[in-house]
């Protein structure tokens, strides 16, 4: 998985909850972002010494390929998931 600079800029200034990291999960078919605890296999994504994302070994690899880019909406910045061209 590869995230854009601006995937990384939008993922640092999210608020963490006290002793929480933002992971994404597989949920049924589809991924989705959550505040959880930190796990011992999780793959972690730090830029500038931050920890910015918590995956788990089988998301992780359901993401290769996968580059996470920020996608600016009507409805406000977001992150997409695309397949490289």
């Amino acid at each position: 998985m590869d995230v854009t600079e601006g995937a990384r800029d939008l993922l640092r200034s999210l608020e963490r909850p006290r002793d929480r990291v933002l992971r994404l999960e597989l949920v049924g078919q589809r991924f989705q972002f959550v505040f959880d605890l930190p796990r011992e296999d999780d793959d972690v994504l730090t830029d500038r010494e931050m920890d910015l994302l918590h995956v788990s070994p089988r998301v992780s690899r359901a993401l290769q390929g996968i580059v996470l880019d920020r996608d600016d909406t009507a409805e406000g910045p977001g992150i997409a998931l695309r397949r490289p061209a």
